[in-house]
């Protein structure tokens, strides 16, 4: 699971700018809203897809980030220790693989919530 998880983040490596891109232009836009626009509701209407689109930018770029990184299966010829540590490393990141899957079913739950009551309201 964590070997396909790090050849899809290093197969998609070049979209960690877009992600970044994105999560900053949403959070630019809440930081707008909540501070630059005070007493007004003119822009009131942005909040909820920008929130989702700074957590879905968040979660990509933490993903594309953190999974290039898992270590290779330990050989048989390494020493006891050695393996010992590669498989140590291997079991924090499926670890991490579970919180992330766990992350991505939640904000993929606010985001159905999300958009529906943002539809209901504004649509």
């Amino acid at each position: 699971m964590i070997d396909k998880l790090r050849l899809l983040a290093l197969k998609v490596q070049w979209f960690k700018g877009v992600a970044l891109v994105i999560g900053l232009a949403s959070l630019a836009l809440i930081a707008y809203i909540l501070i630059g626009n005070t007493g007004t509701s003119q822009y009131d209407y942005l909040h909820i897809p920008s929130v989702i689109a700074l957590l879905w930018s968040a979660l990509i770029y933490w993903l594309l980030y953190t999974f290039p990184g898992v270590p290779d299966k330990a050989p048989g010829e390494l020493g006891f220790f050695k393996r010992l540590a590669i498989n140590f490393k291997r079991f924090l990141y499926s670890v991490l693989a579970i919180v992330a899957f766990a992350t991505t079913a939640g904000i993929l739950v606010l985001t159905i919530r999300g958009l529906s009551v943002w539809l209901q309201s504004y649509g």
